[in-house]
């Protein structure tokens, strides 16, 4: 059985990407998508996912925002590995609602226009 180890933050390429949804959709700036990393053992996988917005440049993180001429935000995204948060995560998606068991806050928070959740199911 696989589980989503981690999210890789691609630019420009949607082959592989979470419901392939581009995060800056309907913002300019790179096409940007969320593509999940695999692993088999149930311990690697992460249990949770979170937002970190912020107006700091994180220079070793990949902003899920890039070249949206908002220089002020950027938004980076966290897995978390701790079994009190739950299960492995098994499968993502990404949508304009809160769906799954669970779900991070909205990822366009403070950008205006549509909403978007990153889901997960155990």
């Amino acid at each position: 059985m696989s589980y989503i180890k981690s999210l890789r933050v691609v630019y420009g390429d949607n082959r592989k990407a979470v419901s392939g949804e581009d995060i800056n959709k309907g913002f300019g700036g790179e096409y940007s998508y969320l593509v999940p990393v695999y692993t088999e053992n149930p311990s690697e996988a992460a249990t949770a996912f979170s937002i970190t917005i912020t107006s700091m440049e994180e220079l070793n993180a990949d902003d899920l925002c890039k070249g949206d001429g908002k220089h002020e935000r950027f938004v980076y995204l966290n897995a978390h590995y701790s079994l009190s948060n739950g299960p492995p995560i098994k499968r993502l998606s990404l949508s304009e609602k809160e769906e799954g068991i669970g779900y991070t806050i909205d990822l366009n928070k403070g950008r205006g226009g549509r909403f978007l959740y990153l889901n997960w199911w155990y």
